[in-house]
């Protein structure tokens, strides 16, 4: 347990404070599911107590002690102690060893097992802890005289124990004085008996149990803490429960490591962690312990302490208080101001496509844009220029990686220890001026500061005498590594069974035996520190910078919110600078390679990466990525998911068996199954991916796709059905091809005889199979959970023309062997009873297990994708006759396996079981009668109403046999209408005349589905705002939510012609201009449609362009995506024009740069092959004619500028990238422009997208065990499955949750059901080892719901912002639930009163809907909710902009048009403007009169709004018509006076001249 994993464990989302939860009565149980049957309730409560959640219990004081050392050793080394926090019992024993790697002085350590032993001390464990926690180092020697024994009884004085010093370099304990211990197998520890002796084999350590004393206690490293439980039991120190939680004193206890000897394989290890250290993962930690942990212990040791508190009301009066003033500076602070030219919709930059800023403004940091741009005004081409990547935020960017590097050189020259502690402290002392909004740029610079200080140029490999000769291998020798050390010098080290030791080899001699100063250390690092000076000073500056760094990700942390946090490690302008992340394991920054800083942050990859390097705005692709010996070993020895340890493959099946038939008697159990099985289905997908990557890397061969027998797969797998066994399953589709990844059945590999065929049939020429037992099995899953109906089939399924077309192909071996001519025409006239599709086959392996396999179909085939003579419905047919694109047949190969999905099913059942019921009720009227008087209130008509109502239980009790006796006839066929299949009218006439019925039955369904599901599915879009149904933000909402109603996505062509009638409808009505309907169909509900359609289309269309490249390259990508993002070509001129404007700040390199990448070849690439825009999207209106039968009316190569006008391109790249795995640079990209194509056949031969912009193709995994509706997920090679949400296959959690959720439905027992909902999180965590997971998810975001619904909004705060945490790690920051996150936090901050932190989760669910669905997707309320608070500040200038935009937002609703204009109008008046207000105020009376007609109340409201306004207007303008003419007057009675005065000086200058004449003579 790492110290990033104590502070995330699940004690982090328990957001119920314990104070308001009354538990006085009783503990919360699990649901009752049926109160008013007592029968009913006695076995809930028994299955109840059965499931009752136990304390928890926590074990306290426990220590690490250092390696043990050999007795009386004079060079024998003091014995360092690390406490460690409150552990569960059922704790890993390996979360304590990831937890030892992070401690200085125990990180280099890997080769080593823990033991248990005893220690005595007289100080008490709150006390000792209390030190630990504080990181006192005088407290922890003198808190108490104890000794430290063995279990074998020997023992030292724990005065000799201390903490380890952080100054110290070389580990002491690795030395001559450590104790060895040899290799040996390790055995589990069990409860239920006494502590069992698992000794090393040195003498000075062994004792027998004869001794009559306890032999230490090896810890398993696969096990857990249980063993000392049990101890601590028998000497009865576990206590009663309080709060629900035990703490147990186990300071006697401790853990001591012993190192043990190395073997080849363990050598491997060692160096890798070595590199991983000298690569920027020094240590800093000297404890464990902080201070929540000490906080939680004295909760529960002092709790009559804190009872004592809490009755005093001292400190709710200081909260109080304190609220009070906090409340009052949040109504000073004042709004958000913005520039006159900035866009408040944000539809400017959307269609410019800047996307340089799109993290920021997705998560609501808009005020950093502005500053920044409003900072760099005077570097940029007017308020129109677009700001296109990070280095905008820091001008001082180049100068400040300068210094960097100077600084970094500087440090490791340096020889002077505190000179290289200064500056490696340099980044934490900038980190406490940080102020303002962009201080989180000050921390990036200031953490790559100290990540480049902890990197350590030193190479650790295996040298050129590697491996040892045969005579060496005698002798002992494992292996010869070389280490350049800093400074360039270079060692050769020879690895032995004990450890290492410097050698007298050179480059050019080879002499393995020990050197003059050998510097033996069982630790690899610490006979380097030995031996190199300057290794040992560039390790201390490493330690110091990692402590200086931990330092600083705390302080920060406590300035900012987590998703700022999030924010600011994702869009970091500094490379690689991957700490201080809210989520993933420890500190691991890549140096030497280019990793995407947002990968630290964001679960699944993201499609679009903020820019890595740069340098004046463009790629430094010289410097993203060093030379790096390391690495290029690592790559070399990858063995792509092979267990090279275990001796060869791992048996992955058995693997897989073993942990599904785990027992699951108890709680424990059931959690230790539920995370084996989570762990070994993660790493047999990781094992997957890394098999695919080696394919790929030497062999592109397609795979058949089996996407659906995966999702089949995935619901057995949830199912979790004893005896029925199922395989690990993965599908990673990359490069336009799909991998199929599956475990092996036991023996099938080896011959016929070493398996048994039981159902089905292997190979389709050879009839079908059937045992009894898995018939009633396939019946008992398929038939009673997944209603599959149980038919007559032949035994030899095909016809004897597809018998005779596959006699070419390859026999496969079964259990039939060879058959001859009579057998085969015998079994062509049989039938057997089958259960399931027919390509489906159960297979008993040699391991006596049955498993299942090829389950494709779970429900019928669509009868609507059928055509109507092969017995189709025929209602798509009609469509091909209106549009060339629309097939005119429905014999694709692909509709084949269309089959209608379970939810429709569902609902369509119980459709009918209403109708049922309904007809039962309506011919008995009696019963209504009797319902009547058995509930009557007459007492003199008792007996009457008691005979009435014992016959009214027993119609009711018939009408439910009935109705179970119904609902049992309600299965389906899933193998009619399948192609090629024999005939079975000549076999069974009856099974004949059933099959019949099945195929009516359903196209009964496809009808349902087409006539009635999809117009309601529009009918509920269309009227969503009055019933409160959000429509789906993006693609991927949009899959699920039509999925819910039972949707396949091949009828989203169907959808959208609906929709577009709608639209039609509404332009029409309005034309008439009366009785207009009050609700109108959203505009975004076609563009999503259409925007999807594209998107998977275009998958199809680049997966075929990809596969007939054979080697795709990002030319390829990056013309299809430039083609699909524009409405037209460029011109040979108007592409020199724009060659001739460019600057090459928008994060594009000049073309000879970018074509200087790389060799181009004359004649390799000719233009003439490459397809130009209008071809590429030929080929994608194909496909969705082709795939949804519909003809694009947005999007292609002949639409309407006003249809043009509609285009999402920014969504659509979006969902492309997503769905391809492409991955782009976050910069600007002219969307909707003109592009370029072919060109040259260089690299700047596309635009906008260029090949330098595609920074990755990732491939796409669908996993047999990840949660339900998660399909394709785009991972990462490097990363592994980490993207992937596998489920969690404990059903604990489900019926908690759903207790919880059915409680909170109901407004009952709330605080039981936040308990809950706790207890579901924590046990998920407990599986998962981390918080990141859509189960965590949902927990939170029911918990903030149900706080808020309480009004307690500080604590509904603090779980949605975890929710936002977790939503944004699981799916990225442009994702639908982090969208929902942000509104709902955006509630709760106005619900307090804290208008600036609400209206910054405004502005991000605004860009993000924006971003993802389009101007369209109106959120007029909300600006018109942002003005209304300008409005109250007194900003009516900036209100009557937010409500400017709001107008123009065309809502669904048309009233809310009415109501925004109306306080438009009042903005309006307010400024004075009062002839714009009468304007205003007239559209709001044409559309009320509209609605409602002119003597509706609304109306004739507005009509005196409308007269006010006029009147002021009127008097307004005469009384500007009063101050003109009296400004007129003014200024002809000022030109009369200066004429008068003219003349008066005229006639003055006049007299002026005679006089002076006359003067003169």
């Amino acid at each position: 347990m790492t110290k990033q994993e104590a502070a995330a464990t699940d004690e982090q989302f328990v957001v119920v404070d314990k104070k308001d939860v009354d538990t006085k009565d009783s503990e919360p149980s699990p649901p009752n599911d049926n109160d008013d049957d007592e029968a009913a309730n006695n076995n809930v409560e028994e299955e109840e107590a059965a499931m009752e959640i136990p304390p928890e219990i926590f074990l306290n004081g426990l220590t690490i002690l250092s390696p043990r050392q050999k007795k009386d050793h004079k060079q024998a080394a003091v014995a360092v102690s690390v406490p460690l926090p409150p552990l569960r019992p059922e704790e890993p024993v390996a979360s304590i060893r990831s937890a030892i790697s992070e401690i200085i002085g125990f990180a280099h350590l890997t080769k080593y097992r823990l033991v248990l032993e005893r220690t005595t001390t007289t100080s008490s464990v709150t006390t000792s802890t209390t030190a630990a926690a504080n990181g006192s180092k005088k407290s922890s020697k003198n808190n108490g005289v104890a000794s430290n024994k063995n279990l074998n009884g020997s023992s030292t004085t724990n005065g000799e124990h201390k903490e380890w010093e952080a100054d110290n370099v070389v580990s002491t304990y690795t030395l001559d004085g450590a104790e060895m211990a040899t290799d040996k197998l390790v055995q589990s520890l069990k409860l239920g008996r006494a502590p069992e002796v698992i000794v090393g084999q040195d003498n000075s350590t062994t004792t027998t149990a004869t001794n009559g004393q306890d032999e230490e206690l090896e810890l398993d490293d696969y096990g857990d803490l249980s063993t000392l439980l049990e101890v601590l039991e028998k000497e009865e120190k576990v206590g009663e429960p309080i709060d629900h939680k035990i703490i147990i004193d186990a300071s006697n206890f401790a853990f001591r490591v012993v190192l043990e000897r190395y073997d080849a394989a363990s050598i491997r290890d060692h160096m890798v962690r070595v590199r991983q250290l000298m690569e920027g993962n020094a240590p800093h930690l000297v404890t464990l312990m902080g201070d929540e942990e000490v906080v939680e212990v004295k909760e529960v040791v002092e709790k009559e302490e804190q009872i004592v508190v809490k009755k005093d009301g001292s400190d709710d009066k200081e909260n109080g208080a304190t609220a009070e003033e906090a409340k009052e500076k949040e109504t000073q602070i004042e709004l958000p101001n913005y520039p006159s030219d900035y866009d408040l919709s944000f539809g400017e930059q959307i269609k410019s496509g800047d996307l340089s800023t799109f993290f920021y403004l997705a998560c609501g940091d808009e005020q950093t844009v502005i500053n920044a741009k409003g900072n760099n005004a005077g570097k940029q081409n007017g308020a129109g220029s677009k700001s296109t990547d990070d280095s905008w935020m820091d001008n001082n960017n180049g100068k400040e990686n300068k210094k960097s590097k100077a600084n970094k050189k500087k440090s490791k020259g340096n020889k002077n220890k505190s000179n290289g502690e200064t500056a490696a402290s340099n980044g934490a002392a900038g980190a406490h001026v940080m102020k303002g909004n962009p201080s989180f740029v000050e921390a990036e610079r200031s953490l790559y500061e100290l990540n480049e200080a902890t990197c350590i140029q030193c190479t650790v490999r295996h040298s050129g005498y590697h491996p040892p000769p045969a005579n060496r291998r005698t002798l002992g020798d494992l292996a010869y590594i070389e280490c350049i050390l800093p400074g360039g010098s270079t060692v050769h080290i020879t690895a032995f069974p004990r450890g290492f030791y410097v050698n007298r080899s050179t480059s050019s001699s080879f002499n393995p035996a020990p050197a003059k100063e050998a510097c033996y250390s069982h630790a690899l690092l610490d006979c380097l520190l030995q031996h190199s000076k300057s290794l040992r000073e560039a390790w201390l500056i490493a330690q110091t910078a990692s402590k200086n760094r931990a330092e600083l990700i705390r302080e920060t942390s406590m300035t900012e919110d987590s998703i700022t946090s999030l924010l600011r490690s994702a869009v970091s302008v500094f490379p690689n600078n991957n700490s201080g992340t809210s989520i993933g394991g420890p500190l691991t920054p890549a140096p030497s390679t280019f990793t995407p800083r947002i990968d630290s942050v964001v679960q699944t990859p993201s499609w679009l990466v903020p820019l890595p390097s740069t340098n004046e705005g463009t790629w430094q692709h010289d410097k993203i990525h060093g030379s790096n010996a390391n690495r290029t070993e690592e790559d070399l020895m990858s063995t792509y998911g092979v267990e090279m340890k275990l001796g060869g493959m791992r048996d992955w099946n058995e693997e897989i068996q073993a942990a599904r038939e785990m027992p699951t008697d108890t709680l424990t159990e059931r959690l230790e199954r539920a995370k084996f099985i989570h762990k070994i289905m993660s790493e047999f997908g990781d094992a997957a991916l890394l098999g695919v990557k080696a394919i790929f890397d030497g062999d592109n061969a397609a795979r058949k796709s089996a996407s659906r027998d995966t999702t089949n797969i995935n619901l057995l797998h949830r199912l979790d059905k004893a005896g029925l066994h199922t395989l690990g399953m993965v599908i990673v589709e990359y490069m336009g091809v799909r991998v199929v990844c599956q475990s092996v059945i036991p023996g099938i590999l080896h011959g016929e005889k070493s398996h048994t065929l039981t159902y089905g049939t292997i190979d389709a020429r050879n009839p079908l199979q059937r045992d009894d037992d898995v018939h009633k099995l396939a019946e008992e899953i398929f038939g009673e959970i997944c209603c599959v109906a149980t038919r007559t089939v032949p035994t030899t399924p095909l016809t004897d023309e597809r018998m005779e077309a596959l006699k070419n192909s390859p026999v496969y071996p079964t259990q039939e062997g060879k058959k001859d001519d009579d057998k085969k025409e015998e079994d062509g006239t049989k039938t057997v009873e089958f259960c399931g599709p027919i390509e489906m086959k159960a297979i008993l392996g040699s391991d006596k297990r049955k498993y299942l396999l090829d389950c494709t179909r779970l429900t019928p085939r669509d009868a609507n994708w059928i055509s109507e003579e092969n017995g189709g419905t025929g209602l798509l047919e009609a469509d091909a006759k209106k549009y060339n694109s629309i097939p005119s047949a429905l014999d694709d190969d692909d509709w084949v396996t269309s089959v209608l999905r379970p939810e429709l099913v569902s609902s369509y059942a119980e459709m009918k079981v209403g109708k049922h019921l309904s007809k039962i009720i309506k011919k008995d009227e009696d019963l209504l009668k009797g319902e009547s008087a058995a509930t009557g209130d007459d007492p003199s008509a008792d007996n009457e109403a008691e005979s009435k109502a014992k016959k009214l239980a027993e119609k009711r009790a018939k009408i439910e046999k009935a109705e179970k006796e119904y609902i049992k006839t309600l299965k389906y066929n899933v193998n009619v209408f399948i192609p090629d299949m024999r005939s079975i009218e000549d076999l069974d006439k009856d099974a004949h005349e059933q099959l019949q019925k099945d195929e009516e039955e359903v196209r009964n369904i496809a009808r349902y589905l087409f006539e009635t599901v999809l117009p309601k599915v529009t009918t509920a879009i269309r009227i969503s705002s009055e019933h409160g149904l959000m429509i789906p933000l993006e693609g991927g909402s949009l899959t699920e939510f039509i999925h819910q109603y039972g949707i396949n996505c091949r009828y989203l062509g169907r959808l959208a012609e609906l929709a577009a009638e709608e639209e039609a409808k509404d332009i029409a009505d309005e034309k008439v201009g009366v009785n207009l309907p009050r609700q109108r169909m959203p505009l975004c509900w076609l563009e999503l449609l259409e925007c999807e359609m594209v998107a998977r289309a275009a998958k199809h269309v680049l997966n075929s362009y990809m596969i007939e490249e054979g080697v795709p390259s990002a030319k390829l990508l990056a013309s299809f995506l430039s083609a699909v993002i524009s409405t037209d070509e460029e011109s040979a001129s108007e592409t020199e024009l724009r060659m001739s404007k460019s600057n090459h700040s928008q994060g594009t390199l000049s073309e000879d740069d970018t074509n200087a990448l790389v060799m181009m070849i004359d004649g390799d690439d000719d233009p003439a092959d490459q397809r130009g825009r209008s071809e590429i999207w030929s080929d994608i209106e194909r496909e969705v004619g082709r795939r949804f039968r519909y003809s694009l009316s947005l999007y292609g190569n002949t639409k309407s500028n006003e249809s043009r006008g509609r285009a999402l391109y920014l969504p659509l790249l979006r969902r492309i990238c997503q769905r391809s795995g492409i991955r782009l640079v976050g910069k600007r990209y002219d969307l909707g422009g003109k592009c370029l194509i072919g060109g040259s056949g260089r690299l700047t031969a596309s635009y906008p997208i260029a090949p330098t912009d595609i920074v990755d193709i990732l491939p796409l995994v669908k996993h047999g065990a990840s949660v339900a509706n998660e399909s394709f997920v785009p991972c990462s090679f490097s990363g592994g499955l980490g993207s992937l949400s596998l489920h969690v296959l404990l059903n604990d959690v489900k019926v908690i949750y759903d207790a919880a959720h059915t409680r909170l439905s109901q407004g009952v027992e709330v605080p039981i059901a936040l308990e809950y909902l706790n207890e579901t999180a924590a046990l998920c965590q407990r599986v998962l080892e981390t918080t990141v997971h859509p189960q965590i998810q949902k927990c939170l975001k029911l918990t903030a719901t149900a706080y808020a619904n309480s009004k307690d909004l500080d604590l509904a705060l603090v779980a949605a912002e975890k929710c936002l945490t977790v939503s944004v790690a699981l799916d990225g920051f442009d994702s639908s639930d982090a969208y929902n996150a942000h509104l709902a936090m955006s509630d709760i901050f106005f619900a307090q009163g804290k208008i600036v932190e609400g209206m910054k989760h405004y502005r991000a669910v605004l860009f993000l809907a924006e971003a993802m669905a389009g101007p369209s997707y109106s959120h007029a309320a909300l600006y018109f909710n942002i003005g209304r608070q300008y409005v109250e500040a007194g900003r009516h200038e900036d209100a009557l902009r937010f409500y400017e935009v709001a107008t123009k937002k065309r809502n669904q609703d048309r009233v809310i048009d009415g109501v925004i204009a109306r306080h438009y109008a009042l903005a309006l008046v307010r400024l004075e403007r009062f002839k714009e207000a009468f304007d205003c105020e007239k559209n709001t009376f044409s559309l009320y009169s509209a609605l409602y007609g002119e003597d509706h109340d609304r109306t004739k409201e507005s009509a005196k709004y409308m007269k006010h306004f006029m009147t002021l207007a009127i008097q307004q303008g005469k009384l500007q018509q009063q101050k003109d003419k009296d400004t007129a007057k003014s200024s002809a009675a000022d030109a009369i006076a200066k004429q008068l005065l003219a003349a008066e000086d005229a006639r003055a200058a006049k007299k002026n001249k005679k006089a002076n004449k006359r003067r003169t003579k």
